[in-house]
């Protein structure tokens, strides 16, 4: 995802210089725009979405209009200068590097403010979402994978699928009660949610993976609304049991999908690098875009692609310039089970740490 700044500064040459070296050193990470008037720049901050504003310090800003999404600090000419009329101020003259790094500093503090999961320590396992950009693209396989190579390295990771017909081709374990009685405890709430979840936890005994046996209908799972799995997640999250938490949603721009991408700390696109695939990524990236600027809250968090069953004689890496390549994964043979263990073992997980 991009991140949207705004410069409101009577020095048009200077921060034309800026947006230039910004965009060369940085390319697809910010989309600028520049503005020397206020009511213009005020006017901009909805209709175009922006993260961050920069305002020079001749210029009189009222606060209350800013949208609630967008961080604010003035552009000051003394270096000594750390708050300014109650904001923060970020120093004009010091290298492009840091200025990049104000503006992306600035960008982080509103989305952790933004955080759906909160808890009271302000930690939480870490949470990753796979996506899948297309039917066959193996979004679910590399989920699993990904949970075992943090498996692997001493983490408790939980995999949480809720795809509308889950699998259990991945992980198998002891105990009883499967993600149905989870759904139906969510749904009746009551205190000690989180322990009472807990029961229905299994551990894979090869690769210790923690997961719910699937749900005895598909449509349990779709009864969960956003507001539902949001609970869910966060009482698993928060509870100190888990170190990281994968999830696995089907990506139909449902309510309960939307929940899953806005409580996740990164959002993982699968895609295999087919014309179909790359055109759904796209398609899905643009969509989330346009939510963000509808309701003018961060959907997206840490995006990037992941290319599955890859190669270069057959497919294409198209991705938007806003997502952060992870890597390919060359076409595998075999089962679905021997399949993803070999995933596990590449080292291209270790990107999403």
């Amino acid at each position: 995802m991009k991140i949207r700044v705004a410069f409101l500064d009577q020095n048009q040459d200077y921060i034309e210089r800026i947006s230039t070296a910004l965009n060369f050193k940085w390319k697809g990470q910010f989309e600028i725009y520049l503005f020397n008037e206020t009511e213009t720049a005020m006017d901009a901050l909805s209709k175009y979405g922006i993260h961050v504003l920069l305002s020079g310090e001749e210029f009189e800003i009222d606060k209350k209009r800013l949208p609630e999404r967008c961080s604010f600090a003035w552009f000051t000419e003394n270096s000594s200068t750390e708050t300014f009329r109650g904001s923060r101020a970020v120093f004009r003259y010091q290298k492009i590097e840091n200025i990049a790094a104000e503006i992306t500093g600035l960008y982080s503090e509103k989305i952790e403010k933004e955080r759906v999961i909160k808890t009271e320590s302000g930690k939480h396992a870490r949470i990753t979402l796979f996506l899948s950009c297309g039917g066959g693209t193996g979004a679910s396989t590399c989920a699993a994978a990904c949970c075992v190579y943090w498996s692997r390295l001493r983490q408790k990771v939980l995999y949480l699928d809720l795809e509308t017909v889950g699998s259990e081709r991945f992980f198998h374990g002891d105990g009883h009660g499967n993600l149905s009685d989870v759904v139906y405890l969510v749904k009746n709430g009551g205190v000690n949610l989180g322990l009472k979840v807990m029961q229905h936890v299994r551990q894979d005994k090869e690769t210790g993976v923690f997961h719910f046996e699937r749900a005895g209908y598909a449509s349990d799972v779709r009864e969960l609304t956003g507001e539902e799995l949001t609970l869910l997640v966060s009482s698993l999250a928060s509870g100190g049991q888990f170190d990281r938490i994968v999830l696995d949603v089907c990506a139909d721009m449902s309510e309960l999908f939307l929940a899953g991408v806005r409580i996740s700390d990164r959002v993982v696109f699968v895609g295999d690098g087919s014309e179909i695939s790359n055109d759904k990524l796209d398609y899905l990236f643009r969509s989330m875009e346009y939510i963000e600027k509808r309701d003018e809250k961060m959907l997206l968090n840490d995006p990037c692609v992941l290319y599955n069953r890859f190669a270069s004689r057959t497919g294409r890496k198209q991705s938007p310039q806003e997502l952060r390549e992870i890597g390919g994964i060359p076409r595998f043979e075999g089962t679905s089970g021997e399949i993803f263990r070999q995933i596990s073992e590449l080292p291209l997980f270790e990107r999403l740490r």
